[in-house]
């Protein structure tokens, strides 16, 4: 398909539209909770951090921008194989809004394509950028507020991407998607591996110890001991896997790979229902974490 100037830019409009959605969304995200699952205590506690760079730095941004924008390019071959990358991924999250919005775009972009209709490859357009950022959001079942706020922002973020694609290159796509990667887990890094992180908390129930540990260390050894008359310790630990050794069902607002050293013992004899209300509302307080 030949595109036309405006068919071309498109994809900047998209960006400068979502991106405005997501500074108006922004008013209406304060002081609000991200919800997480429980799923992530097993991602952090056996998802090791350079495996994680590997996958977003190298792996990510290879498939994520063959599935999304490879369609996009002229070759037949590279559109057949976008294609397929993409309900692979999608049917990876097995989320039916995703399944179903990834239906409506690729048939959209294959009338689109057939009739060669600038309108609909307009609307194609769209439908994969909302993919793109629908796939980046967490709790797909359940939107709040800062869901929709990662939607439009992932998909401004796809946008750019898509009009660097189809502009330029998908290798000039890849390379830019893995060196925002790069940054952001640059980022993390700084805050896992050299933030130094001390909490005391004394009162007539609990004396409180959290000192954050690097997470690349030469004296890395996970230990955990929960006594119900005592208290408990957790060397090296995140601080969701001190909540799922006590078989919390909170989820502590914290970078997924900051470890801990955590001692916490009890002052009075307090039941085991009330030690682990304190401990779930001292972490939900901890939100600087």
């Amino acid at each position: 398909m030949n595109r036309t100037k405006s068919l071309k830019m498109y994809p900047l409009y998209l960006a400068g539209t979502l991106f405005l959605i997501y500074i108006l969304l922004s008013f209406f995200t304060v002081n609000e909770t991200v919800n997480t699952t429980r799923q992530i205590v097993y991602f952090e506690r056996n998802f090791t951090f350079t495996f994680f760079v590997i996958i977003s730095v190298i792996l990510a941004p290879i498939v994520e921008e063959i599935a999304f924008r490879g369609h996009f390019l002229t070759k037949f071959k590279i559109q057949l194989v976008s294609i397929i990358f993409l309900l692979i991924s999608i049917c990876i999250k097995q989320n039916w809004l995703l399944i179903l919005l990834s239906c409506i775009h690729i048939f959209t972009y294959i009338i689109s394509v057939v009739k060669k209709n600038e309108t609909l490859n307009k609307i194609a357009m769209l439908t994969m950028v909302l993919l793109f950022g629908l796939f980046h959001v967490s709790e797909i079942e359940n939107i709040t507020i800062y869901g929709i706020l990662r939607l439009m922002y992932f998909a401004t973020i796809g946008s750019i991407l898509l009009f660097i694609t189809i502009n330029y290159s998908i290798k000039k796509a890849i390379l830019i998607h893995s060196a925002y990667n790069l940054l952001i887990i640059s980022i993390i890094f700084y805050e896992i591996q050299f933030s130094n992180y001390n909490v005391l908390i004394e009162n007539e129930n609990i004396s409180m110890s959290i000192k954050q540990k690097p997470y690349y260390s030469k004296s890395k050894n996970v230990l955990f001991n929960y006594d119900i008359k005592e208290g408990l310790t957790c060397n090296d630990c995140t601080l969701n896997a001190v909540l799922y050794g006590i078989n919390s069902n909170e989820i502590a607002n914290v970078t997924a790979y900051k470890t801990f050293d955590v001692i916490i013992k009890k002052n009075k004899d307090i039941s085991e229902k009330d030690f682990k209300t304190i401990i779930e509302n001292t972490f939900k307080k901890l939100d600087k974490l």
